[in-house]
């Protein structure tokens, strides 16, 4: 096989903590999950040991993906090709970037089944990248690297991405002065696990709200927007990551897509489900 074609899934955080720092890096506590929400990627393999990535919208930064292929080469050697076709919303909390690196890395293990990426070439490409390389469910704790796998039900869920990014950099940055909520995630996990729309909204917290609004003025309208269409259902809402994006919970298809069409108008919005 020379080439492969494969989803690389956005992620949400379902509550979320900072519980120090590891050096440069702030550790948190957040529970995880992969959703069907996707970018596309296509890695072939090439003559030599040429390295290209190809998008179709613009990326701003430093290329994930090929940081991801930059480090399996250094190990490996190799040339390959890269071609992603963007689907996730970028700055929306989602992971987006993470997700490509991670599935720039499942496509080069499944193309060299005997040359298989560690943890550590995973961490290098970003804090998020294994949990994404792995998919599923897990309670994330560190800076990414202490990965406790959780079993729950594939959930429904509708995800709300404003038209403006949060900075994760500015995010933590401000977190640092403001601080934040405290989310109790072993009971958000067993509220996921049961179904429990009820319990899940009275712990559904993220630390990183306060300092994302505070760099980010518009999030705080946002908030109040995404809360307001919620309320009519008691669902449970909630930013994702670093935002900007918000996850709305509910018990039926239903009423996200009746949640979905009030914030339509506002946001770019999508009726997922959890894979893994």
């Amino acid at each position: 096989m020379t080439e492969i074609t494969l989803n690389a899934y956005a992620k949400i955080n379902i509550g979320l903590n900072v519980t120090g720092r590891a050096g440069v890096f702030h550790t948190i506590d957040t529970i995880m999950c992969t959703v069907s929400l996707c970018d596309e990627i296509t890695v072939r393999k090439c003559d030599g040991d040429a390295l290209s990535v190809r998008t179709d919208v613009p990326v701003e930064g430093e290329n994930s993906a090929l940081k991801a292929l930059r480090i399996y080469t250094g190990r490996y050697g190799g040339g390959y090709s890269v071609s992603i076709k963007k689907r996730i919303p970028v700055g929306g909390g989602l992971g987006g970037s993470s997700a490509d690196a991670a599935g720039v890395f499942r496509a080069l293990a499944a193309l060299n089944t005997a040359r298989q990426p560690d943890r550590d070439m995973l961490l290098a490409a970003g804090s998020d990248v294994p949990f994404m390389y792995a998919c599923g469910a897990a309670r994330v704790q560190g800076i990414g690297e202490r990965l406790s796998p959780l079993s729950l039900p594939s959930t429904n869920l509708m995800i709300a991405v404003p038209d403006f990014p949060v900075s994760t950099a500015a995010a933590y940055a401000a977190y640092d002065m403001t601080g934040g909520e405290t989310a109790d995630i072993p009971l958000i996990a067993e509220a996921l696990r049961s179904h429990n729309i009820n319990l899940l909204k009275a712990n559904l917290k993220n630390a990183l709200y306060t300092g994302a609004s505070a760099c980010e003025p518009r999030l705080k309208a946002f908030s109040a927007l995404v809360a307001s269409a919620c309320e009519p259902y008691s669902a449970p809402c909630s930013m994702t990551g670093s935002g900007s994006g918000f996850v709305v919970f509910a018990n039926d298809t239903d009423t996200l897509n009746a949640i979905a069409s009030t914030l339509k108008p506002y946001a770019q919005v999508f009726v997922v489900r959890t894979v893994g």
